[in-house]
């Protein structure tokens, strides 16, 4: 066993080039014989194969990717692709598997069916624990997820949130359900709801479903016991402001509210759509009607990822007349010359008056489709960021077992043959929305759009608040553009939020509004920047020295540097530079100090250099930081059936910051983890929850802890884990050093998406993994277990040359 522990680690180290699985093929025997995979497998891959969007994509990497899911959802699966074959490994059993070229239903089915069986008996134990866990339903989503990210499968709960989603509709009470430090409450009652009938408000705690306390359900189970036939009673246990009482609630049909409304000033029309269900449009027209006679409308799609795309044409035709909306390319009708994959808009006009549309960078699918589909009219104005652009279409097909296929077969085309697939929708103004503590985006902003700053959150403001801020830049500049009688309002959009920017910006010396000579379009000799100083030691303040040469026969008015640290610095670093004359070298000093704690050892910082408002330059540096690994101790006591306690205590001599203790339902942070001083703190568990995790964050990386809860008191420190790169340019390679007093369980890489190594270390105190590293960016994830379960998972970027 343990030359075949060896073996399996060997593999993951070279990341299995091609000779060698050439070689493994030639060893390894073929899946055991297994009957076919089911019905569910048939008819979906029956499906695709008839009318998928793209046949080209038909091919091995439909297997692949079935594979491929097993093995990122099994820590005990992998699955190493080959030229004509590939091998697929269950701990240390590995078995052969065909990998033909075109899809072929029964060959699949066959195959699928046999590598199912293969892998259950080693995930048989985790099958047990989860009922809705399907090993044929995970291998189908990894199938079509190969062809594209919006096809899939529903299955069970997923099932019912899609056709709730689409429909707009659903059985209960009408609330929205979610937990706040730990208590199940109602976040959101809808208006006209059987809650809101029933006296449940906005915050209030609900303590039981049918007198079963819910401090012990998941979120999930809770909905689900809240959730019944239309017509009949769930009682509530409520808790508002230190007062309990009972509601009784009387299920009904309720609408999920997709349209808010109001009226702003000078009698223009506020509309926020929130997604694209079948109700939206009895609603739209309804909050339209509300607000009476209209001089102008501001129709916001921000955040709106889609859905229904009828609803969204229907929305379309309501501003257009005898005008094509968009048409559908399909592989039966390419050139959408069948009028059923045209849709023109009617012969009437519903709504006439000017229109601004707010969008962002999340307006996505049938969002995109009512956007697009207005924008050529000279009376709407498209205001925001690029939308997302997702041209595609997707159908749905039932499935065996009341499963659902979602399905790519077509793409839209809007008016004036746009495309928007992969592209999105320009805006007509672009806005650069930038936060205080990210001031820095400033220095890179595009020359076209508008910077503004985003109003601060304040501390006690929900993160889901749906209301919309009266404050909201976007909205202003909307109204703005809607009011009667102003000729040109963006110089008066720019002056406003240039002068916003000023303020700040002035605080620290740097002037945003240059009065100097207008430069020209492009630098005639690029700004030379330079880096020194460029060692750093976590925790420890230290001054990196940057150089900026002006090469160039002007002088570069008022010049200044902002540079881009990774989101677990404090901030960013701001230095003005005053006029550069030609020829002119500077040199600033920043200030920095690199998190103490987790790193890469390569930090990627960006230099940005510009003048007033016009960016010019940006250079990307590394930062070479000597990292400390963190040596926590976590103790965690039950101290109720449903809570549990949690006391870190930092055995390092640095304070850790920025440290996140959570399970299902409840999260608790520490700002600040000072050496030797245990910091405690309270969780209550819902539903079926079996671990605690702590997470900490440093520049360019992430390290989630898992502790098992105890029935009492366990008191662990966490193995070590230190990861290094090594080797010559162009042939790196990746080490990852674990050790455990306890002794080490398991272990395994994945290297951008792939799983490339993985060891079952059987009790060994001391594991090491090695794979290799081509040149260029990574995503990198690592877990290692203990035999009592204890596991680190570290997530990172890093860059290999």
């Amino acid at each position: 066993m343990a030359k075949r522990q060896r073996r399996t680690g060997i593999l993951g180290s070279l990341g299995l080039t091609a000779a060698l699985l050439l070689v493994l093929a030639c060893v390894t025997p073929g899946l055991p014989p297994a009957e076919p995979a089911g019905r569910l497998t048939g008819q979906t891959v029956q499906r695709v194969k008839q009318v998928y969007l793209y046949p080209e994509h038909l091919d091995r990497r439909f297997l692949v990717g079935a594979l491929d899911a097993l093995e990122r959802r099994f820590e005990v699966v992998r699955f190493d692709e080959g030229k004509k074959d590939g091998v697929l490994w269950v701990g240390s059993r590995r078995a052969r598997v065909p990998l033909n070229q075109e899809l072929e239903p029964e060959e699949f089915q066959q195959i699928l069916g046999q590598a199912l069986s293969f892998v259950e008996p080693g995930v048989r134990e985790e099958l047990a624990k989860d009922e809705e866990l399907d090993l044929e339903v995970i291998a189908l989503r990894g199938a079509l997820f190969a062809l594209d990210r919006y096809s899939t499968i529903y299955a069970g709960r997923s099932t019912e949130d899609f056709k709730i989603r689409f429909s707009g509709k659903l059985k209960g009470i009408g609330a929205r359900v979610g937990r706040r430090d730990g208590q199940l409450r109602a976040v959101k009652v809808f208006p006209d709801s059987p809650a809101e009938k029933g006296g449940l408000k906005d915050g209030d705690a609900l303590l039981s479903i049918d007198d079963e306390p819910t401090q012990p359900l998941s979120v999930k189970e809770a909905v689900g016991k809240i959730r019944g036939k239309e017509g009949t009673i769930v009682r509530l246990g409520v808790g508002r402001d230190e007062e309990e009482f009972e509601v009784k609630i009387t299920r009904g049909e309720v609408v999920i509210p997709s349209v808010k409304a109001r009226l702003l000033e000078d009698g223009i029309g506020y509309v926020h759509i929130t997604h694209m269900s079948r109700s939206t449009v009895p609603e739209f027209r309804k909050k339209l009607e509300e607000l009476g006679e209209l001089s102008g409308l501001v129709l916001d799609l921000r955040g709106n990822s889609g859905g229904s795309m009828r609803t969204s044409t229907t929305l379309a035709d309501l501003f257009l007349k005898n005008e094509l909306i968009l048409r559908q390319v399909n592989r039966q009708d390419p050139t959408s010359s069948n009028a059923r994959h045209r849709t023109i808009a009617g012969p009437k006009v519903s709504l006439d008056y000017p229109t601004v549309v707010l969008v962002d960078r999340v307006t996505a699918s049938g969002a995109e489709i009512l956007a697009g589909a207005i924008a050529p009219l000279p009376r709407v104005q498209l205001v925001g960021q690029r939308t997302y652009g997702k041209g595609l279409i997707q159908r749905v097909y039932p499935l065996p077992e009341k499963h659902l296929l979602k399905l790519t077969v077509a793409e839209y085309i809007l008016s004036g043959d746009r495309e928007i697939h992969t592209k999105g929708i320009e805006p007509d103004i672009q806005l650069f929305p930038v936060s205080t503590k990210r001031l820095s985006r400033l220095a890179n902003a595009p020359v076209e759009s508008v910077p503004y700053i985003l109003p601060e959150k304040k501390e006690d403001e929900e993160e889901d608040a749906e209301d919309e801020d009266e404050n909201d830049f976007p909205i202003e500049v909307a109204q703005a553009l809607l009011a009667k009688g102003q000729a040109d309002p963006l110089p008066w959009i720019r002056a406003k939020a240039d002068s916003e920017i000023s303020n700040h910006l002035g605080e620290i010396g740097i002037t945003w509004m240059s009065k100097g000579v207008p430069l020209p379009e492009l630098l005639p000799k690029a700004l030379r920047i330079k880096g020194e100083s460029l060692r750093f030691v976590a925790g420890e303040p230290g001054t990196l020295r940057l150089k900026v040469e002006n090469p160039n026969d002007f002088t570069i008015p008022d010049a200044w540097i902002a540079l881009d640290l990774p989101a677990s610095y404090s901030g960013d670093e701001l230095l003005p530079l005053g006029d550069l004359a030609p020829g002119q070298v500077v040199i600033g000093e920043l200030e920095l100090t690199p998190p103490y704690g987790l790193s890469v050892p390569k930090q990627p910082v960006t230099v940005h250099v510009a003048s007033g408002s016009r960016p010019l330059q940006s250079r990307r540096l590394l930062l070479d930081v000597k990292q400390y690994a963190p040596e926590i101790e976590i103790e965690v006591i039950r101290i109720a059936a449903d809570r549990v306690e949690v006391t870190l205590k930092q055995r390092g001599d640095q304070a850790m910051a920025n440290i996140k203790i959570a399970v299902p339902g409840d999260v608790s942070e520490i700002e600040e983890l000072p050496p030797d001083t245990p910091v405690t703190k309270e969780l209550r568990l819902s539903g079926e929850v079996d671990s605690v995790s702590v997470t900490l964050r440093g520049p360019g990386m992430r390290r989630q802890i898992e502790v098992p809860i105890p029935d009492e008191r366990v008191t662990v420190v966490p193995p070590s884990v230190i990861i290094e790169r090594g080797g010559m340019p162009g042939r790196r390679r990746l080490t990852l050093s674990a050790d455990s007093p306890e002794g080490l369980s398991m272990g395994l890489i994945f290297l951008d998406g792939q799983k490339r190594t993985y060891v079952d270390w059987q009790g060994q105190r001391q594991g090491r993994l090695t794979t290799r590293l081509q040149s260029g960016d990574h995503k990198i994830t690592a877990r290692v277990e203990t035999v009592s379960g204890v596991a680190v998972i570290d997530s990172w970027t890093l860059t290999a040359n």
